[in-house]
């Protein structure tokens, strides 16, 4: 069955409505860039030189709070580590009925590792009532 609604085809060809302007050459409206000798690069070179003022010159202030605190707390975590695989390497730690091969080694280390994440999404719709009233007070 063909189609019914058949669009007729276009008589005119259509026309843009931007033309470019009289006297239009793409040469004098982008002229051509004047070639640039590129330089190779070579990592001898040495680096740029830095500013020579410090931070605190240029007037930005970096908090450095945080930093301290995951450093400590990594260190205390290491401390309690090692001392905790002092403890089992100790002759008179536990039953001392452990056998000569397992007596270097230690176990693997557990690290608490929390992630937490939020998640925004909208609540389910209140369910609507029958009767379209509204409790005051």
């Amino acid at each position: 069955m063909p189609f019914i609604f058949q669009t007729p085809v276009p008589q005119t060809p259509p026309v843009h409505p931007w033309a470019p302007p009289l006297n239009f050459s793409p040469q004098k409206a982008f002229p051509p860039l004047p070639a640039q000798e590129l330089r190779d690069v070579d990592m001898s070179e040495p680096s740029p030189p830095k500013p020579a003022a410090s931070n605190k010159d240029s007037g930005r202030i970096v908090a450095t709070g945080a930093l301290r605190r995951v450093y400590n707390s990594r260190q205390r975590a290491r401390a309690q580590n090692h001392l905790h695989a002092s403890l089992h390497d100790d002759p008179g730690y536990g039953s001392g009925e452990e056998s000569d091969d397992s007596a270097g080694q230690v176990g693997p280390v557990t690290q608490n590792t929390s992630n937490h994440y939020t998640l925004n999404m909208p609540s389910a719709p209140a369910p609507q009532s029958d009767m379209p009233h509204v409790l005051l007070g």
